[in-house]
């Protein structure tokens, strides 16, 4: 591990920087050298090439269990998303109908790890599922911000989830069961291995039947990673200091969410990116597409649009056929 060297009092200290090398295998290093290498042409602009640092990389790696095919797929597949999506671009005024609320989305303190803790409250919602696009937006949009608070140089990478389901009655709906297959698809898929801790509180009775129908779509290690827990169990103030802990869960963190105060909060921190910073030489287009696109259906797009253009060249072309002759 690297260190830089800091002075206090007189003394010399030494703070260790985090290197997302220590601690792998010959044949993991190797990998990860292979695979950097390997995704270099797919890291068109600027900003993609500072993105994709080696910390994404392993990330990217222990998700498919240092498999180099299926990691190289699954970050491609990540990086077309992204340019289409473009999640590092959407600011608080894209996700306005969300941000009025009572406090059902937005991010406060840090567990013990120094992870970003979300605190999630599905019973204060008052949009509902037809706002489905916008809810994920700003679920993407607050992922994004964590992200951007954490310190790379102290090895921060994870994400602390707080889930209340206290008031909360739509568990079992349609509507409500494919956002969440939206939300797991992007959050695996497009955020891996960001997932630290997630507590599950106040899970009522239909909550098991919503479980059943998710988990068969959820990786092991994202299973493991969710813990059932009362309001104010003991079992939180093992990883979360009481006074970064909400109050309402027994902290001492009186932390309320208000729209007036904190409607762009984030956006003040941490600026999102302009649209500029995804585009590419030759012409991106800057629309964006629904959270639940995959590069493969991206792909599957571009190719009939290639395969429509002639047929279109052909009709012109009987046109003017047609003109002449008259």
């Amino acid at each position: 591990m690297s260190s830089r060297e800091e002075e206090g009092d007189g003394i010399e200290v030494k703070a260790a920087i985090f290197n997302p090398r220590d601690g792998l295998t010959e044949s993991q290093l190797e990998t990860l050298d292979q695979f950097k290498a390997n995704i270099q042409d797919a890291l068109v602009t600027e900003y993609e090439r500072n993105w994709c640092t080696e910390m994404m990389l392993c990330r990217y790696l222990r998700a498919r269990n240092y498999d180099l095919d299926k990691s190289e797929k699954m970050l491609r597949d990540t990086i077309a998303w992204r340019r289409e999506y473009k999640p590092m671009c959407i600011t608080a005024e894209d996700i306005m109908i969300e941000l009025k609320n009572e406090g059902k989305l937005y991010r406060n303190g840090k567990d013990k790890l120094g992870r970003p803790i979300i605190y999630m409250r599905p019973g204060k919602d008052n949009t509902g599922v037809p706002e489905k696009d916008v809810k994920i937006r700003y679920l993407v949009y607050l992922l994004e911000k964590c992200i951007m608070s954490m310190d790379e140089a102290k090895g921060e990478e994870k994400l602390a989830w707080m889930v209340d389901y206290k008031n909360y009655s739509q568990l079992t709906g349609m509507g409500m069961t494919k956002m969440a297959f939206e939300v797991l698809n992007i959050v695996q898929n497009h955020y891996p291995e960001r997932l630290g801790v997630a507590y599950m509180v106040n899970a009522p009775w239909a909550f098991s039947i919503f479980w059943a129908m998710l988990t068969p779509f959820m990786s092991e290690v994202t299973k493991s990673k969710l813990t059932f827990v009362k309001s104010k169990d003991p079992l939180l103030f093992e990883h979360i200091h009481e006074d970064e802990l909400e109050v309402e869960y027994g902290g001492k963190n009186d932390f309320q969410y208000d729209y007036d105060t904190h409607w762009n909060k984030e956006d003040s921190l941490y600026p999102s990116f302009p649209l500029s910073c995804v585009d590419i030489e030759g012409g991106e287009s800057s629309s964006t597409t629904t959270a639940s696109s995959s590069s493969s259906s991206t792909e599957k797009t571009e190719g009939t649009e290639s395969e429509d253009k002639p047929s279109k060249d052909k009709k012109k072309k009987k046109k003017k056929k047609k003109n002449k002759s008259k």
